[in-house]
């Protein structure tokens, strides 16, 4: 086990001291690594240098490690005390050879050496004497809180942050941040005397001791906060700067990216609409944290900025970053997002509810369910075989009539505006002409407007067949769908959401989820209105596309001697991570990866993972997974909210599952199957090769659980029976 605790000697003038050797001796027997950082003075080390020395020395970042910070220079000492609280818990004096700071420094630091604490920068954790000196050498407000060490700090017990949130020093005219492990909340202290004139932005701080920011990047975000347009006419160039941005972050080292981080955030702050949103997708993406995703939806929902298309827009980007990147998401990015979509919703209806009032129970006709879903492809796109099943459980095993209807909404460019990596959703223009689709021994009425949508006049068109045909109900596939969810002005509307593991985005009557609902999920829900009688819980079924070959692992290039490992996916790119590659590759040395799915990053991973090459084959897209997944062993999923079309059909196959208790896998598989890391993986995957009674039991587990997953009749009956005996189903 790699050692995680380190002392860093920030020392000058010490020579053949033998107190020192054996303080050193000390920390050592005690497990900690010893780094000596001699000669201070003679390389003029300044304070805001001191994490670059960390990156130096911890090429992959300081994270999981305990850092403490011993010096014989009681100036240095106390600084780092003070600007970074929260990269080293333990501080030591060593007081035998005491060295003046004879570095030229900026007068913040002398202010700080002076200045006493302000209450915003919290208590210092104790300051050590090392060998029973007085602290006399300390500044007067540091003093108190140093004591004798009598034993090297353990370095094992749990140290809460010194310091919550980021404080910011304003002096000269300046603001300066040191922390690189900061928090949000920021807290300024006025070191000059005449009261802060304004807030920090990228043009009046100093980010340990330097401004990150570059011209070029501040001069596009200027241009295109004032016209979105300029933003298209020159979108190529923006896109290549931020690419190189990115790539940028990405190599840096551990502080200098925070430091880098920390003054794109500020350049987002010095605008207000496009250039804002736009380097807040850039830092959500990149970064992939839930603050930049907060930041970005209250940027949303602040009136008076964007048109309810551009809301709508951006609703769709964001909510595919979440889905691709579940870490970039929150409670208050779900409860933010659905609250956008209420806001984009409530405008639309006020141009219709007057035209299209409530349509009673007793006027509607029984027989007839519209379908609606937001997008609509081919059989390989699990959301559109979903509408396909539900029109089919609705027509043959509830005989009811059914039309089926695309409103084209899913990732729509209506209200296109400045987004980093924006994304299209794919379309099926062929589908505009045709009126009914075949599917497995039934016709089905079909419709995809021409028009790019959400379209008022469209969707007053839909509106208008609503009102004349008085269907019983409408299915929405999908959620987060203006089309279908007006249609609820007329006659209940269900959403069923394709990420059935959580609650659709929606403002239909009813929400259906596959599993139970949470306490947590209703206080959502609550908060917007809703109760317990607006949610079904159900089990989310499938029915796959039927097996049409069975393969030999010779003719798929495959191993004959490996367990063979699936992992199933359209975005694959997205969602294997060095994590979960870890976790398979050690768990057992038979292991062998096989990627069914697109994965144009997979030379890549081999060369960062030397054991990948010897221990995987990438398949590509394949048309007829369950003719792979028959030559295979055992199914291992990434953390991701979706997969579980995949994960049902290799339960139904007889390979077992191995997944995180998170997304649809999870829901889909049951508790049997998911376990609670990335380590607990490793072991569960190591004990399928190993135990092969356990992978017979678990095999015939995950088969009873498949026969469940695939009673769609039944399943779907409960669901329409609750919704036409609920009290909302007026």
């Amino acid at each position: 086990m790699l050692n995680n605790k380190h002392l860093l000697c920030f020392i000058d003038g010490i020579t053949d001291d033998a107190r020192f050797d054996r303080l050193l001796e000390r920390f050592e027997r005690d497990g900690w690594q010893v780094h000596l950082l001699d000669g201070v003075n003679e390389h003029a080390l300044l304070p805001h240098q001191v994490p670059y020395v960390l990156d130096n020395l911890f090429p992959e970042g300081t994270d999981g490690l305990r850092l403490a910070a011993l010096s014989n220079i009681p100036d240095l000492l106390a600084l780092i005390v003070r600007l970074f609280p929260n990269l080293f818990r333990y501080t030591i004096l060593y007081g035998g050879e005491i060295s003046a700071y004879q570095v030229e420094l900026d007068p913040v630091y002398r202010c700080l050496l002076e200045r006493e604490l302000d209450g915003a920068e919290g208590i210092p954790g104790p300051v050590y004497i090392a060998d029973g000196s007085p602290a006399d050498g300390l500044p007067d407000w540091l003093a108190p809180f140093a004591g004798n060490l009598e034993n090297p700090p353990s370095g094992d017990e749990e140290v809460p942050p010194a310091r919550e949130g980021t404080v910011v020093y304003h002096f000269g005219g300046i603001y300066h941040r040191f922390e690189p492990k900061a928090g949000t909340v920021v807290r300024v202290i006025n070191l000059d005397v005449d009261p802060v004139p304004d807030q920090p932005n990228c043009f009046n701080t100093l980010i340990c001791g330097e401004q990150w920011i570059d011209a070029e990047t501040l001069e596009l975000l200027r241009s295109m906060d004032a016209s979105k347009m300029w933003f298209f006419d020159h979108v190529r160039e923006v896109t290549r700067h931020f690419e190189e941005l990115a790539a940028r972050l990405r190599e840096e080292r551990d502080c200098a990216r925070a430091f880098l981080e920390m003054s794109l955030e500020l350049a987002a702050d010095g605008f207000r609409h496009y250039g804002r949103a736009y380097m807040l997708s850039f830092l959500l993406q990149v970064c992939q944290k839930a603050r930049y995703h907060e930041l970005l939806l209250d940027l949303l929902l602040q009136e008076g900025i964007w048109s309810w298309e551009e809301r709508y827009f951006y609703l769709w980007q964001c909510t595919r970053v979440g889905f691709l990147r579940p870490e970039a998401n929150s409670r208050g990015t779900e409860l933010a997002a659905r609250r956008l979509y209420r806001c984009v919703y409530r405008e639309l209806r006020r141009r219709f509810e007057a035209d299209y009032p409530p349509i009673p129970k007793q006027e509607r006709n029984p027989e007839l369910v519209v379908v609606i879903t937001g997008q609509f492809l081919g059989m390989g796109h699990a959301p559109t075989k979903t509408a396909l099943d539900r029109c089919y459980a609705l027509v043959k095993h509830l005989g009811k009539q059914v039309v089926l209807l695309n409103s084209r909404e899913l990732l729509t460019w209506v209200g296109l505006s400045p987004f980093h990596g924006m994304t299209r959703g794919n379309i099926a223009v062929e589908l505009s002409n045709i009126n009914a689709l075949s599917y497995r021994d039934i016709q089905i009425p079909y419709y995809q407007p021409t028009t790019e949508m959400p379209d008022p006049d469209t969707i007053r068109e839909i509106l208008n067949f609503i009102r004349q045909n008085r269907p019983d109900f409408v299915l929405s596939i999908g959620g987060m769908n203006l089309t279908a969810d007006l249609c609820d002005m007329m006659v209940p509307v269900v959403t069923l959401s394709t990420v059935f593991s959580g609650l659709p985005v929606t403002e239909s009557r009813f929400h259906i989820i596959g599993r139970a609902l949470t306490e947590d999920e209703l206080k959502k829900l609550r908060e917007l209105g809703f109760s317990r009688e607006n949610v079904i819980e159900s089990l989310f079924t499938f029915d796959f596309k039927p097996q049409e070959r069975h393969y030999t692992r010779e003719q798929l290039g495959l191993p004959e001697d490996r367990f063979l490992v699936a992992v199933v996916g359209g975005r694959l790119d997205q969602e294997v991570t060095d994590d979960f590659l870890h976790a398979v590759l050690e768990s057992h040395s038979s292991a062998h990866l096989v990627f069914i799915g697109p994965l144009s990053r997979y030379e890549e991973m081999k060369a960062r993972h030397d054991r990948l090459g010897r221990s995987s084959t990438a398949l590509g897209f394949q048309d007829d997974v369950l003719a792979v997944l028959e030559v295979c062993d055992l199914y291992a999923n990434p953390r991701r909210a979706g997969g579980g079309s995949s994960a049902a059909e290799a339960l139904y196959k007889g390979l077992p599952v191995v997944t995180l208790n998170f997304g649809d896998v999870a829901v889909a598989a049951g508790p049997d199957f998911t376990v609670q890391s990335y380590e607990e993986m490793t072991a569960a995957i190591r004990r399928y090769v190993e135990d092969k009674h356990y992978y017979a039991v678990m095999s015939a587990k995950g088969r009873e659980r498949a026969e469940q997953l695939m009673s769609t009749e039944s399943e779907f009956v409960k669901i329409v029976q609750a919704v036409r005996s609920s009290p909302l189903f007026e």
